[in-house]
């Protein structure tokens, strides 16, 4: 009889998360956000073509749209022209200097906790 209670206290509990997370969907949240969408930060030097280096990176542990904004955002702030694609859990990196392998793209992806595939 206890254990019957205390099961139907948790399916009573697992369908009030479901429901919560349901509604938070509905409402532009994300597991991100609190329903604002990131603001877009743009390279100083707009002009592609002053980025002659190019690199594709595969990036894993994106969630949503708001976790490509944020890792575009990063990588454009840190001096990188990048356009992040959630669907395709990559990212496109244009640079001015040669780069080194890519460990200073990994640094900042990592830091903000995803992963470089």
């Amino acid at each position: 009889m206890i254990a019957n209670a205390i099961l139907i206290i948790l399916l009573i509990l697992l369908a009030c998360l479901g429901l919560k997370s349901f509604i938070k969907r509905l409402n532009g949240e994300s597991c991100c956000t609190s329903g604002n969408s990131e603001i877009k930060i743009n390279p100083l030097d707009k002009n592609k073509s002053h980025y002659p280096y190019a690199t594709l990176i595969k990036i894993d542990g994106m969630k949503c749209k708001n976790c490509a904004s944020h890792i575009q955002n990063k990588l454009n702030e840190s001096g990188f022209y990048a356009k992040v694609n959630f669907k395709k859990k990559s990212a496109k990196i244009l640079s001015k200097e040669k780069l080194n392998g890519n460990k200073k793209i990994e640094e900042i992806i990592t830091s903000l906790g995803y992963s470089v595939i």
